[in-house]
């Protein structure tokens, strides 16, 4: 077996839980290992890239859950999965954040914090060479947006040299689980500003959209959308895992992706997803087009609207290069993809062999060919508007305000977010208008 480097996971708050537990199951379907951590049968692919093997021969998930709230914590220690995952490294407190920023960052935030990095150090030591650091959390809640800013501003300063790419769950345009939402949203994406390497963003209503429209499953619920969550970050790590022709790293999406530091917020989109035509009708070309379309996308904007700076392609399955190298070209020529003119390439490409696992309640098919597509485009610009729009709406009456001054937290750290959106939106404008030497 190939060591390729190790990967570590870490969850912060209720949404990074759920979703990270889920990628667990899918993990363990991928590599053959059960929920008691013992190998189902033969181990499959590079393991030990996200498994760390104990002496007893069991697999251990290289993986730290943070919460200021135990529910969704407890079910994890007592569900089917108990047996897999180490108790340490699942730890809450016995209060919550209150839905704020500010309590999660600046109350709960100085001894948790401490916890959470010593954690982290400790699983660190066990690793070789740790090429990866994902990291999930919603940003809408206190815990994930105030206590992961303060884990992820502590990582970047004691772990620079492995990539750090978060899974960033967002307020939805036109859905909302908490008033306060648009405020912890600005000030984590602020407070997070240069302190991870990529920040792939998702919202609820393009997992809704997708799930009726392309999966005909209406009225999804969360388990629905937590596996095709999954599906897009288990194709961040799928090359390193199962190693093809063509394969990428954690820096390679960062190097290929990010052409300037600040506009470090890629789309992704995964296809096939329809049911409507025959998994047997499917070739690289139309499963590529498809994963350009704005239906397949797990962020709710128009991609019409704008232009892209890069992506990268995870190819899962039966794949030739050959086949790939037509079908992005023929999706150039008939401008399925418009690149910025600055970047004419644009296209960074890993074949893995092994195709994509469903585990039980899956939406997905399991399928002989898979797209994973993660791209920086110039319309997430829609998404920094929306946002600013709902935070105006309340800001310009102070409302709500006080339970954030009321926690540790200055107002000042309100208009700083709130201007940082305004330059995020601008960048990405700008960068849309101007050639490389230009910006």
């Amino acid at each position: 077996m190939t060591v390729s480097g190790e990967v570590l996971h870490i969850s912060i708050g209720q949404a990074g839980a759920q979703i990270t537990s889920a990628l667990w199951d899918l993990y363990t379907k991928e590599h053959g290992i059960g929920y008691d951590g013992k190998a189902v049968g033969d181990l499959n692919g590079n393991y030990s890239t996200i498994f760390q093997e104990t002496q007893k021969g069991s697999f251990v998930p290289r993986s730290l859950f943070f919460d200021s709230d135990s529910a969704a914590l407890d079910i994890l220690r007592s569900d089917k999965a108990k047996g897999l995952f180490r108790p340490d490294w699942i730890s809450s407190t016995i209060e919550g954040s209150a839905s704020t920023y500010a309590r999660g960052r600046y109350v709960l935030g100085p001894d948790k914090i401490e916890e959470a990095v010593n954690s982290i150090r400790k699983v660190t030591e066990c690793c070789g060479e740790l090429k990866g650091i994902v990291i999930v959390r919603g940003m809408g809640g206190g815990t994930g947006s105030g206590l992961g800013s303060g884990i992820i501003e502590e990582l970047a300063n004691e772990f620079k040299k492995p990539t750090k790419l978060e899974y960033a769950i967002y307020p939805s345009p036109g859905l909302a689980t908490g008033v306060v939402e648009p405020y912890n949203s600005a000030l984590a994406a602020n407070a997070s500003n240069g302190h991870v390497d990529c920040s792939f963003i998702v919202d609820n209503q393009a997992l809704y959209r997708m799930a009726d429209r392309k999966l005909d499953i209406p009225e999804a619920k969360f388990d629905v959308l937590n596996n095709i969550v999954t599906q897009g970050i288990s194709g961040l790590s799928a090359s390193m895992r199962f190693p093809g022709k063509l394969n990428m790293d954690m820096n390679d999406f960062h190097t290929n992706l990010i052409p300037f530091p600040r506009l470090q917020y890629p789309i992704i989109s995964l296809a096939p997803l329809s049911k409507s035509i025959s998994h047997s009708m499917h070739n690289s070309y139309s499963i590529t087009k498809e994963a350009y379309s704005g239906s397949n996308s797990l962020l709710t904007c128009d991609t019409t609207q704008g232009d892209y700076m890069a992506s990268a392609l995870v190819y899962r399955g039966s794949f030739s290069l050959q086949e790939v190298n037509a079908a992005i070209a023929r999706c150039k020529d008939s401008k399925v993809v418009t690149l910025l003119d600055w970047c004419p390439t644009g296209f960074k490409v890993a074949l893995s062999p092994e195709h994509i696992h469903t585990v039980a309640g899956s939406p997905f098919k399991s399928v002989d060919q898979f797209a994973c597509v993660y791209s920086n485009h110039t319309a997430i610009r829609q998404s920094w508007s929306s946002l600013k729009r709902k935070y105006d709406l309340m800001f310009r009456r102070r409302a709500f305000v006080h339970w954030f001054v009321g926690q540790g937290m200055e107002e000042g750290e309100l208009l700083e977010a709130r201007e940082s959106l305004d330059d995020l939106e601008e960048q990405y404008e700008e960068v849309s208008k101007s050639n490389a030497v230009e910006y």
